[in-house]
């Protein structure tokens, strides 16, 4: 685990909301979803979002 994602890990992380938040990036995301800036980019939303 990198030092961002020590930084960036939520305990209450959930990748199914995560992904209906980001449906909003549909466009933009729809070729990425498997790539590790978009997981990166999805736990940084999330957490925002919690806030």
């Amino acid at each position: 685990m990198t030092r961002f994602h020590e930084e960036y890990s939520l305990d209450n992380y959930d990748e199914t909301k995560c992904l209906q938040h980001a449906n909003v990036y549909e466009e933009l995301t729809k070729e990425m979803k498997q790539d590790q800036i978009y997981k990166d980019f999805c736990i940084i939303l999330f957490k925002s979002l919690a806030n």
